[in-house]
């Protein structure tokens, strides 16, 4: 009955979305990865990149979050998405051993596509 239940929810992207958040958020990083992913090719909605980069560095992949988050089309995320991939990319540069690439990607972004607004981060890395 379960795995039935789960092959009918599993079609409707909002099921998607929230199975992937509820597994970030109590650290089942790889469940967080294949439901936003599929949330994402589902709706292409760009809004959750950052837990998606978050994940992979919760999984310990830093190398494959940068590599991820080279790839996403910036002009597809608002200004507070923005500032929590930058977040997450800081983050993960500094799991790598690059102390010095993650607050220049962070001042980049605040002062290039964040002038005159406000916003606060909504995530931050659990782990």
């Amino acid at each position: 009955m379960r795995k039935r239940l789960y092959r009918r929810a599993s079609r409707v992207d909002v099921v998607r979305e929230a199975l992937g958040l509820s597994a970030y958020m109590t650290g089942r990083y790889s469940e967080a990865l294949r439901e936003l992913r599929t949330y994402r090719r589902m709706t292409d909605d760009y809004s959750h990149v950052a837990i998606e980069a978050d994940s992979e560095r919760g999984l310990g992949r830093s190398e494959k979050a940068l590599a991820f988050i080279s790839e996403i089309p910036l002009a597809r995320l608002d200004a507070e998405s923005k500032i929590e991939l930058a977040l997450v990319a800081s983050g993960a540069k500094a799991d790598t051993g690059d102390s010095e690439g993650g607050p220049v990607s962070n001042r980049q972004t605040r002062s290039r596509e964040f002038r005159g607004g406000t916003a606060s981060p909504r995530r931050t890395h659990p782990g």
